[in-house]
Parts: C-alpha cells; sequence; structure tokens
C-alpha cells in the first residue's frame, strides 16, 4: 500500500509574455471547403418542355440573339478552363496529391443548379464537359481515410444557393431535398450521402437547425467570427482594421468571456479585420434551436471555418505560422480545427496552381509543424464535441461578400427600406424603398400561391419532379412544376449587386411560370384555403437601438442612437388576403435571452407578458423595373419607449379565413439614449454623461458612462473621473481612471451610491490637468432614497461536484437579498430554487455537465455566475472491494480520534465506516451514525432505547454493535450492506453501505457520528466522535465532509483529493493583465503552500501570502499571485504540507 507520507506537489509553468509554446501532444487540425457553384441563370420557361431552362439551353438561345440573361454571357462563364476543371477532375487530382496523409481529406460542396448546368454540357459534349464529367468525384468518393471516412466530402448545400436564413422552413426543406437527390444520382449512395451542411455564402442562423436534422444533416459549417461577437468580452473594433458591419447586440453575446488575451484581429484584402478567438472559435460546439410552440429543442454540431485563412487560402499562399497564435492556445483534449472554407472556382483558388500545387505544399507544411491534415468528419470522430458544449452563433455569413462583410441583417442581399435625407441614407419601412427588399416581395408571394395551391389540391410533390421535371418518363403536376419554377428564383447571385441588367427580372420570371401552373387550383376552390400567409423573417432597425451602430447602412460612421426607439417590419402575403399582421413583443427587463422560456411562445416566471402592436400595412409598387403578377406588402411598427431592457419579439399575420403565421420568436438588447439631450438632474442622461439604473439610489451600484468624443478631451487616454457627492462635500481621491467601453464607445466607471448621499457630482479630465467640466456647470444626478428591495447580487461560491454515474451536486454561497435561485445547465433552466444546494439527477455517465446560479427577487434577476463544470462518475462495477474483517482498512481513512475512533472512504457509491469495537465483553454498546442531512436541533430518540436525543431522524442508517457479544447489524440500510466486527477492543466495527440506495441520490455531503451508550436499556452516552460530552449528539458534534472529499476510487488508502495522479489537481487558471488566479481541489481541513521558480533548477519560493488551509467543507480554493512581463516565464507547484 502507499501512504503520503510528508507533501506532495502539482507543478505548472506559465508563460507571463507573449510567446509561442511547445507544440508537443499540442496539434492543430487543418481541412478545406471549396465551393462551386453557377446558377440557373434564366429560370424562364425552355423551348420545348414544361422546365426552367439549364446552361446549354441558355447558351443557345443567347447564341440566338436573346438578350437575357444580361450581363452574363454563359459561353464565356463555363468555358474558362479553370472552371471545366474544376468542375470536372480538378478537385479529385487535387486530393490525390495528399493521400499520403493518414486522414487528409477536402469538403467540396457543389450546388444543384451547378450539376445540372454541366450535366446539360455534358450531355451535349460542348465547352470541353464530357458525359462522365461526374466521374473524377465518384471516385474520390471512395478514396477512404485511415478511420474509414470518405477523403472527398460531397456536402449537403441548397440546390439553386439559396440563402437560407431568409428562407421559409418548407423552402428551406424542399431546396435541401432536391440537393440531396441530385447528389445520389450525380455521385451515387455508395458511399452514403454527406451528413454534412455548408450554407451559401456561410450564412448562418440557428432558426435552420431543424430542418436541417430533420433531412439527416448532423453538422453545418459556420463562419467563426460569429462564435466570436456572441461572446460577452468581445472587443469591438469598428472599420476596416476590424469590424465593417453591425456592431453586435448584447441580446447576442451569450457566449462566455474568453479573456482579452485570446482575441487577434487580422486584416484582409477585402476591406476588414476578422477577430479570432483562440481556441474558443476554432473548436467543435453543439448550436441549438428551440421550436417556440412546443419548447423542444434540437441540437446541431457547428464547424467553424476560419475567416482570416479561408479568405488568405483562396487569393494566394500563406504563412502557416499566422496559426501560431492559435498553436499556442490549443487544447489538445479539445484541439482546433483550422478549416479553409472558400470558392474552388474563383480567384487564385479556381487555378492550377492552387489545386496541383499549393494544396499538397499546404499539407506538408501542416504535418512539418506538426499539425494534422485531416476532414470534417474524421475530426468529429476523433474529437466528438461534449453534448454539453452549447453556444450561441450570431446571425451572419463569411466576412468575404462585399458591402456585407457578416453583417447579422444579411446586407448584401436584403437591403433595407431607405430614403435619402439631406444627402443621407435612413432606414424607415414607412417611406423607404428597396430593389433588394422588391426581390424578396416577389418570392414571398409565389411562395405563398404554390403552398396553397399544394394544400388545397394534397398533392404531396415528389422530389425528383421537383427537381428535373419530366425525369424518368414521368409527367409532372402542376403543383410540382410550381414549385420547380418558384425554387429557380431563390438564387442569392441576382441581388448580389444589387437590381442592374434584367437580375431582378428573374424572380418575376419565376413567378409567371409558376403561378401559370398553379393559378386554377387557387381560383377552383378559394373556400379550401387552410393555409396561412406567408412572411418574411422580421427585420430591426436600429441593430442596437438605443446604442451605437454602425456599417454599410450608415455609409461606415459611427452613429449614436438618438433614442432607443426601433423599427420592426416584414412582407406578406396570402392568396385570401391577409387581414392582421401583428407585433408582440415581451420585455423582460435585465434577464438575458438564455433561458428556454425567452425562446417559447408561452415564456415563463423570467419573462414578461407580450404586448400587441398592430403593424401598419404599406402598399408600394416596386422599384425593380418591372411588374410582377403578386407582391407581398409592407407591414412596419415602430417601438418607443422601452430602455436598458432585453425584448423578445415575433409576429403573427391572419388571413381572410382565420389562418395564422407566428414566425420565430428573436430578441434584442434596447440600450439607453446615448446621444444625450435633455438636462434634469434626474435624467439618465444629461449631455455627455448617462448614469444607469435610473434614478441612483443609496446603497446601490451605478454605472456613470461618458462620451468624449464631443467635448474638450476627444481621444484621451485614459479618461479619468472627479467623483462627489452631495455637491462635492465629499470627493473620491485619487480620480478613478474609467474602462473604455468600445461596444458604445463611452468611459464607464461603476462605484456604489453611499447610504448618506442625495447628489451624485461629476466632471472629468484626461490625468494630465485637461478638463471636462460640461462649461463649468458640472453634472449632477439626484439619488434617491433605497425604499425599494434591488436585485440581487450574483451568487459566489459555485461547486459542482459529481456524487456519482448519474448525478452532479451544486452549492453556491447566499446571495443578500435573494428570494429564489434559478439552476441553470448549459446555460438553459434546469430548475428553480430557494436552497443554496442542488443535486441533478438522471445523467449520463461519464459525460461532462456545466452549470450556473442566478439569483432572484420580486425586483429581478442578478447576473448568472462564473459556469462550473463537473463530469459524472463512469459506470465502474470494478471498484476495490472494502475489507469486512474487523481491521481498519487503511489509516488514512481514520477522520477523527477524538473520544472515539472515525474511519470514513467512499468508492462509487458504497460508503465505508468504521469505529472502535467494544469487543464482547465491554461495558458499552457502539454505534455509528450515517445521515445526508441533520434535524434541527438533537430532537429523536437515541436508538435502542438509550438515553437522550440525536440529531438524526430515526429512519437514517446506523450501524450497531452489542457490548456482551457478537451482534452486529446495519438499521435503515438497503439490502447488500454488510458489515464485521473485532472480539478484541483492539479491532473495529467496520461496515459499508450503499448511500445512493440508502437516501434516494448520492447526497452532497455526509454526516457521521460514533458513539457509545451504556449496555443497559436507559443506558447514557458515555463516549462520542468527532466531538460532545453528551447526554444528547447534537448538530455540531456530527462529523460533516462533502462525499467528493471521501473519494478513494482505487483502494489504495489515501483519499483521491490528496493524490496528484487523481484528484488533487489545478482546476483552473486565469489570466489578467496584471495577476494569475490558480483554483485548485483541496481535502477539507489541509493546507497548502504556492511556491514558485523563474528557473528550473532553482530553489523554489513560497508566494507571498499563499499558505492556506482548506475549510471544513471546503473543496477548492483560489489564490491570485501579481505577475509581470519579467521574468517572461515562471514555474509554478502546489504543495499539500503534512
Amino acid at each position: 500500500m502507499k501512504f503520503l507520507s510528508s507533501s506532495a506537489w502539482l507543478c505548472v509553468v506559465v508563460l507571463l509574455a507573449p510567446g509561442l509554446a511547445a507544440r508537443a501532444g499540442n496539434s492543430l487540425h487543418t481541412t478545406w471547403l471549396w465551393h462551386l457553384h453557377q446558377p440557373v441563370y434564366w429560370p424562364d420557361k425552355r423551348a420545348g418542355s414544361e422546365h426552367y431552362e439549364n446552361a446549354w439551353d441558355t447558351i443557345q438561345q443567347q447564341d440566338a440573339g436573346r438578350p437575357h440573361p444580361s450581363p452574363e454571357i454563359l459561353r464565356n462563364i463555363f468555358g474558362l478552363d479553370d472552371r471545366r476543371t474544376a468542375y470536372q477532375s480538378g478537385p479529385r487530382n487535387s486530393l490525390s496529391t495528399i493521400t499520403a496523409y493518414s486522414k487528409a481529406g477536402v469538403q467540396v460542396s457543389y450546388s444543384g443548379a451547378l450539376m445540372e448546368n454541366v450535366q446539360s454540357l455534358g450531355s451535349a459534349g460542348q465547352l470541353g464537359y464530357g458525359s462522365g464529367w461526374f466521374n473524377g468525384n465518384r471516385e474520390a468518393r471512395g478514396w477512404t481515410t485511415s478511420g474509414g471516412k470518405p477523403r472527398m466530402d460531397l456536402v449537403n448545400f441548397t440546390y439553386h444557393h439559396a440563402l437560407a436564413p431568409l428562407l421559409s422552413d418548407e423552402t428551406l426543406e424542399m431546396e435541401l431535398k432536391i440537393h440531396k437527390r441530385e447528389m445520389e444520382i450525380m455521385w451515387t449512395t455508395t458511399p452514403s450521402v454527406s451528413r454534412g451542411y455548408f450554407p451559401a455564402e456561410t450564412c448562418f442562423t440557428e432558426r435552420m437547425i431543424p430542418i436541417l436534422k430533420k433531412v439527416g444533416i448532423d453538422w453545418s459549417i459556420i463562419a467563426n467570427t460569429h462564435l466570436a461577437r456572441a461572446c460577452a468580452d468581445f472587443p469591438v473594433v469598428l472599420g476596416s482594421g476590424g469590424e465593417n458591419c453591425d456592431i453586435p447586440n448584447r441580446a447576442d453575446q451569450l457566449n462566455p468571456a474568453q479573456g482579452a488575451g485570446n482575441y487577434q484581429r487580422i486584416s484582409i484584402e477585402r476591406g476588414c479585420a476578422p477577430t479570432q478567438v483562440m481556441p474558443f472559435g476554432f473548436q467543435l460546439h453543439y448550436a441549438r434551436y428551440v421550436d417556440p410552440e412546443t419548447g423542444a429543442g434540437t441540437n446541431l454540431i457547428v464547424v467553424p471555418s476560419d475567416q482570416v485563412t479561408g479568405w488568405r487560402d483562396s487569393y494566394s499562399s500563406w504563412d502557416l505560422h499566422l496559426l501560431d497564435a492559435l498553436a499556442a492556445r490549443n487544447d489538445a483534449s479539445k484541439p482546433a480545427l483550422v478549416l479553409c472554407a472558400h470558392d474552388g472556382d474563383n480567384a487564385w483558388s479556381g487555378g492550377y496552381s492552387y489545386y496541383q500545387e499549393w494544396v499538397s505544399n499546404m499539407a506538408s507544411q501542416s504535418s512539418g509543424l506538426g499539425y494534422e491534415p485531416t476532414t470534417v468528419e474524421q475530426f468529429i470522430a476523433d474529437h466528438p464535441p461534449d453534448a454539453n458544449d452549447v453556444v450561441h452563433v450570431e446571425d451572419g455569413g463569411w466576412v468575404f461578400a462585399d458591402g456585407d462583410f457578416g453583417s447579422p441583417i444579411f446586407a448584401n442581399w436584403h437591403w433595407p427600406p431607405g430614403h435619402a435625407v439631406n444627402g443621407v441614407n435612413e432606414v424607415d419601412p414607412s417611406v423607404g424603398v428597396s430593389d433588394k427588399a422588391d426581390n424578396w416581395r416577389v418570392i414571398i408571394a409565389t411562395e405563398n400561391r404554390v403552398k396553397t395551391a399544394q394544400q388545397i389540391s394534397a398533392a404531396t410533390p415528389r422530389v425528383d419532379q421537383v427537381r428535373d421535371p419530366g425525369s424518368f418518363s414521368t409527367t409532372p403536376n402542376a403543383v410540382e412544376l410550381g414549385w420547380h419554377y418558384y425554387l429557380g428564383s431563390l438564387d442569392s447571385g441576382f441581388v448580389y449587386y444589387g437590381c442592374h441588367d434584367d437580375e431582378c427580372q428573374r424572380a418575376v420570371a419565376a413567378q409567371s411560370n409558376a403561378v401559370r401552373n398553379v393559378n386554377s387550383i387557387l381560383t377552383g376552390n378559394p373556400a379550401a384555403d387552410t393555409t396561412p400567409p406567408t412572411v418574411f423573417i422580421p427585420q430591426r432597425h436600429p441593430w442596437n437601438p438605443g446604442g451605437t451602430n454602425f456599417g454599410v447602412q450608415y455609409g461606415y460612421r459611427v452613429t449614436a442612437a438618438a433614442n432607443s426607439d426601433f423599427w420592426i417590419w416584414t412582407y406578406a402575403y396570402d392568396v385570401s388576403g391577409v387581414t392582421n399582421v401583428s407585433l408582440k413583443l415581451r420585455i423582460n427587463g435585465t434577464n438575458p435571452p438564455t433561458s428556454d422560456q425567452f425562446k417559447t411562445y408561452a415564456g415563463g416566471g423570467l419573462t414578461g407578458a407580450w404586448q400587441t402592436s398592430n403593424m401598419t400595412q404599406r402598399v408600394v409598387a416596386p422599384v425593380i423595373g418591372v411588374t410582377p403578377q403578386y407582391i407581398a406588402d409592407y407591414f412596419y411598427a415602430k417601438v418607443s419607449g422601452v430602455t436598458n431592457s432585453y425584448v423578445d419579439y415575433y409576429v403573427a399575420a391572419t388571413d381572410a379565413r382565420g389562418n395564422i403565421f407566428k414566425s420565430p420568436i428573436q430578441h434584442v438588447w434596447v440600450g439607453a439614449n446615448l446621444s444625450g439631450g435633455g438636462g434634469g438632474s434626474t435624467n439618465g442622461c444629461n449631455g455627455r454623461v448617462c448614469v444607469a439604473p435610473v434614478p441612483p439610489a443609496q446603497g446601490n451600484n451605478i454605472t456613470i458612462s461618458y462620451d468624449a468624443s464631443s467635448g474638450p478631451i476627444p481621444g484621451a487616454n485614459p479618461v479619468k473621473i472627479h467623483l462627489g457627492w452631495n455637491n462635492w462635500t465629499s470627493v473620491a481621491s485619487p480620480d478613478p481612471t474609467m474602462i473604455s467601453n468600445a461596444l458604445t464607445a463611452r468611459w464607464e466607471f461603476t462605484t456604489n451610491v453611499p447610504g448618506t448621499a442625495t447628489q451624485l457630482d461629476c466632471v472629468f479630465n484626461n490625468g494630465n490637468n485637461v478638463w471636462d467640466n460640461n462649461s463649468s456647470q458640472d453634472w449632477h444626478f439626484a439619488v434617491v432614497t433605497n425604499g425599494s428591495p434591488q436585485a440581487p447580487a450574483t451568487p459566489t461560491g459555485l461547486t459542482a461536484t459529481a456524487a456519482g454515474s448519474n448525478q452532479i451536486n451544486l452549492s453556491w454561497s447566499a446571495s443578500a437579498g435573494a428570494t429564489g435561485y434559478i439552476v441553470q445547465r448549459a446555460n438553459s433552466t434546469l430548475a428553480t430554487t430557494a436552497a443554496t444546494s442542488f443535486s441533478d439527477g438522471g445523467l449520463l455517465p461519464n459525460t461532462a455537465y456545466c452549470y450556473s446560479i442566478i439569483a432572484t427577487n420580486s425586483v429581478g434577476n442578478s447576473a448568472a455566475t462564473t459556469g462550473q463544470c463537473a463530469t459524472t462518475l463512469a459506470v465502474t462495477t470494478n471498484f476495490p472491494a472494502f475489507v469486512m474483517d474487523g481491521a481498519a482498512d487503511f489509516a488514512g481513512y481514520l477522520v477523527s480520534s477524538n473520544g472515539l475512533t472515525l474511519y470514513a472512504a467512499l468508492r462509487g457509491t458504497k460508503l465505508y465506516v468504521a469505529s472502535a469495537s467494544p469487543g464482547t465483553s465491554g461495558a458499552n454498546d457502539h454505534f455509528i451514525f450515517v445521515s445526508d442531512q441533520l434535524l434541527a436541533s438533537a430532537s429523536a430518540a437515541a436508538p435502542w432505547a438509550k438515553a437522550g436525543l440525536v440529531a438524526v431522524a430515526a429512519t437514517k442508517p446506523f450501524l450497531a454493535t452489542e457490548s456482551q457479544n457478537s451482534y452486529l447489524a446495519w438499521y435503515n440500510a438497503p439490502a447488500g450492506s454488510t458489515n464485521a466486527k473485532s472480539a478484541s477492543t483492539s479491532g473495529v466495527l467496520e461496515g459499508v453501505i450503499d448511500v445512493a440506495a440508502a437516501f434516494g441520490a448520492m447526497p452532497t455531503n455526509i454526516y457521521l457520528c460514533a458513539a457509545a451508550y451504556a449496555t443497559a436499556d436507559g443506558g447514557a452516552l458515555a463516549n462520542q466522535s468527532p466531538a460532545g460530552s453528551g447526554p444528547n449528539i447534537d448538530t455540531n458534534e456530527f462529523f460533516v465532509i462533502p462525499v467528493t472529499a471521501l473519494r478513494d476510487h482505487n483502494g489504495d488508502g489515501k483519499f483521491d483529493r490528496l493524490d496528484p495522479a487523481l484528484d488533487f489537481k489545478l482546476s483552473s487558471l486565469q489570466s489578467a493583465p496584471a495577476s494569475l488566479t490558480h483554483q485548485w481541489n483541496v481535502m477539507p481541513g489541509r493546507t497548502y503552500q504556492l511556491e514558485f521558480v523563474n528557473t528550473l533548477g532553482s530553489t523554489w519560493s513560497n508566494s507571498a501570502g499563499a499558505l492556506t488551509t482548506a475549510g471544513p467543507m471546503q473543496l477548492e480554493i483560489g489564490f491570485t499571485t501579481p505577475v509581470t512581463n519579467s521574468p517572461p516565464t515562471r514555474f509554478y507547484r502546489l504543495k499539500l504540507l503534512p
């Protein structure tokens, strides 16, 4: 056996200055996605059959002199040598250069429209395309990695390059189904069709997840900038050196803070500098969508594509040392994947040098740096994401699109309606127009007519006849033809550059053919319409109401909102006529939309009540240069009077037959007016200065924000606040330094309002005696008496402890003013409780779960705690058995020797207890009490009719032995409990009990007491452990310890939390600009010393003040040490003292 004789150590090395960590065991992984597409350029009926035109059809019409489509000349587009290669054998030949790497491969998104176009050219033997154009891809799909995954994964895509986030569920589903069917025909079904998906323009929204899963898609590529922007501490830099689109809205910033040192911006030639967050933005995660009607959640793996390397890889070779910062932060247990996703038929990445030279060169460099070329499927198999790792992905696409740069409103494909005011564009759906909006208005009307015809006719469209009418010698029906033409209108490229030439006529041409087929169904039985209106996903402007905004719609100027008003608008159409469109708003205060309550129409205790506002209908002619037969109308509403609150909203539309459509729930944070104005002393803002919350109240925290840009110290850094109270009768000294908030472009300082304050006073300076004193008026804000309760503070001290294979126990410190607590798992509400502990049961074995706690009262909620994670125990049936022989199993199990000895240890769910044996001729009967909780006081009768009272219920387990014989038994214990007793007083009585079975679940803490009572009935308490002297066993006379601390799962006689090979380990290490916080697992009652050395081999020194003793119930200790950049490296170790 092995015992801890004197001390033990944990060691960690910390880089205190920027630098590259050693890559040993720290491998990155690399792969590509090549996107190939050409549209159905003219979705009008082709000559001679009921089908829209494919490439060869259109080329023949252009050759004959037809002007459409314009400006594209399809002979030139499809006749380029590089494209001929990329669309046929190029990807296969490129892949063949990297098959020496056992897991290397690529992903290819080949649109259905492109397959259809190339098939038309190949069948006709035109422009260098052959009838076997698909053979290279078929062959490459059959090549496998060492893990048995396809080296070429031809992934799912929207057939017509439709922009999925702006589609209805039904349209998205049909686009994916016909694309999957086209892949089955062109690529065959061996191997199986891909589980992956590449969104057109990488445009993603979590609303798509249920449809993706419905059609068999398990993972989707996303742009990693939309993971970074959704992090709580995302650093906003605007313009070509940072974000060149909308500033993230706070309602989207739900992902955990990643630390300022883990972000970097790298400029790309597109005109922006995408922000990478490392390693978070390169790791696999799950995203989740909650059905607002049912509350059912659907999860999907999201695979981040890096925007920097993706761009670089598409335009030239690039230096892989660009990945050094990521490699230095890579987590070997959850490694990073560098996915370069870009077009494979444009620019440099569509040519010979890329496919036949650079791809193999990059794979070689990757391998040489210790990185592993791989595929997405192989990477998922090797490093599957944790099911509890659920993140939020902000809406948006890749940053490569002209004028969009990853905008969460998809501005490049839906320009908001606006008009010019003094030569400046102003978004206003009540008067503005937009050609891109008109294109969607046509699409919405077409869709409703096709879907209504399908419903009235009770026809189920056959996928092959929607995809390729007349295929397989089958005659399509009217609904299938309606779908066929309608889907041909959806290519996002038609509006990429706006409505020039005939590009916005294409949706109209498609509509005319779709309705030509379905109108007779609609007019034949109009009363049968049970299809609700078709409604475009509701739009919002500004993106940050009451806050700072930026982007193309503002001419790339930083713009502070004049107030907190915002527009919501949509486009709606119904065959039977739209009779009402209503905006539904739910104002939730400072509760962020993390709980599922905010994602359902039903809501819950955390949400506000729905408020209804009728939206104004606006009938306006389109500005696309052609008049469609049918077009959706505008419906808009302006929201006013909301400040400093999260808001949920959706749109409900009703048609003349009572059919109702409800849009998905969307979320927005509405801030305060940041542009100044007013001036009253209790207003939230007084010119350049704002306070929140309003009004300031005695004893509460207050945040003061200041806009330096419009005063006498613009550009000051730092900014200091000269702060006083009660007309400067007391002043804070020295002047505090304010913190820059890049999101609002303001300086902020938070402080507590003194209990005697009646007025807040402030002015500002640049630290060099240049002042802004409001033109000698200063700023003053009235302070009110705190006559009502405030929202509670965030709870502290959250711990999460695995208590078996299916249970995790939580505990935290009480929050002042809280009346209850919301327990969150994976950022979703799990339960509410008034206690400061909670047990989460029914979990999966050997699975990590993460929790946070929110304190609540009648006023509101606190912010959530920092998440704490724990992994349930693996189901183990071979824990070493305790030995029942009347001798203490290990001396290391001794937990008390005061009075009687008391031993305890845990293996799995089996608790071992022991105490001194009375032998068979002693004077006292001996007992060991085991409980998961105590009574409020010693109020239960002692067992066996002994004298006095005990503080455990009579129904709790105890082990008891008589002193005059060998009798020993468990009472109130589950079947299978065992015991043994020594006939000599030199031995012990001992027993084993399954505490999970005894108490119905694994308890958080165990309460133990050994007691000796005189043998006769009514015998008095003679001895006890750990403390006390009778006549009762009171609540403070039990040994209490977290069950986690008693673990000895390997049976070596040493508690796992004392063993550096097991649970004596560093649980977290957090760095700040001038400090480093270590947190480690501890054994209650033991003492630890943090030591450091700058060079290995030197003498270790104690960190000042870091000698720490764990409290009786403490399982973790944290200690913060100051650091500087000199020396650049320091080594730490933790010493467990005897």
